[in-house]
């Protein structure tokens, strides 16, 4: 066995495989270990690929990853797992990702989690994410982070939160937006701000916009401000209403205008109330409100003329 080649391990039934020791597995070349394929690894038993080393798992074809199961990868040494790269973690099942334990996850290359997929990062352990670093998050793709649970997220340190760009923040689920503390949101840095949509500012607590800066307001994307509820722009204080900026102001929704309180106002420069006037919704909303009475004026005027 220790002089196949991988053109003679791709030639083997699947059945042959099964019946392979793990000092069968251990004999094998690196260049041989290149020759299975998913249904192979598959029929492999557990205690044969414990045996597998750092060369050999780097040699193997991502393909052939996809035939791991939740049992074999129990047997794995986390030592093998750190030749594992992006194409490897991506074609890993859920089920495997699932049952790595804390030491082989830590034991993956950093670059190798820029291959999980949203569906694969649902089932990464908070007791792995308590300690996720910023390398990682740093890797991570818009996609796989738009996985991350509510659960999960209560999971990350502040350093980790404060890794997060635009991108991933905006692909974040709204419910798992929903589950930030205070604490944790005052790290998103304001590059990542400006990813925030609509929906997910929608889910903000109250809780989180007592401590939000004047600088992550004013980074808050124009199209999505719109989606602050009126009574939470009303709790805000001072300091943090300077944040607003004037083409943020201009962009407030007709019931922003409409509810924004005395002390709101009051607050805002002449500048920035300048542009919470003229600003396009802001001048619909007037306009509207014009319509309206017109509208109700109109109609008491003929109810009057039928008396």
């Amino acid at each position: 066995i220790a002089g196949f080649n991988a053109e003679q391990i791709d030639a083997l039934k699947p059945k042959a495989i099964a019946g392979f020791n793990a000092e069968q597995i251990d004999a094998l070349k690196p260049k041989a270990i290149a020759g299975f394929n998913a249904e192979q690894i598959a029929k492999a038993t557990a205690s044969a690929l414990s045996a597998l080393n750092k060369k050999q798992i780097k040699k193997m074809a991502p393909e052939a990853i996809a035939g791991l199961t939740k049992n074999h990868i129990i047997a794995i040494n986390p030592k093998a797992l750190k030749a594992i790269n992006a194409e490897h973690i991506s074609n890993l099942s859920t089920s495997v990702i699932r049952k790595m334990d804390n030491e082989q996850l830590e034991a993956l290359p950093v670059e190798s989690f820029a291959g999980l997929g949203s569906e694969q990062v649902k089932k990464l352990p908070k007791s792995f994410l308590n300690d996720i670093n910023k390398d990682i998050v740093d890797v991570l793709t818009p996609e796989a982070v738009r996985g991350l649970r509510p659960t999960q997220i209560t999971a990350f340190k502040p350093s980790a939160i404060a890794s997060f760009n635009a991108m991933q923040v905006a692909r974040l689920n709204p419910k798992t937006i929903k589950s930030f503390s205070s604490n944790q949101f005052q790290y998103l840095s304001s590059d990542s701000i400006t990813g925030l949509q609509p929906k997910q500012l929608k889910k903000l607590s109250r809780d989180i916009f007592v401590d939000i800066s004047s600088k992550q307001i004013s980074s808050i994307s124009p199209k999505s401000i719109s989606a602050i509820r009126p009574r939470i722009l009303n709790s805000l204080d001072n300091d943090q209403i300077t944040g607003f900026t004037s083409l943020q102001l201009r962009s407030f929704s007709a019931k922003q205008v409409k509810k924004a309180s005395s002390d709101f106002i009051n607050a805002l420069s002449k500048t920035q109330l300048v542009a919470f006037r003229t600003g396009s919704r802001s001048s619909r909303f007037i306009e509207e409100g014009i319509q309206a009475e017109l509208i109700q004026l109109l109609g008491n005027t003929q109810e009057q003329g039928f008396l």
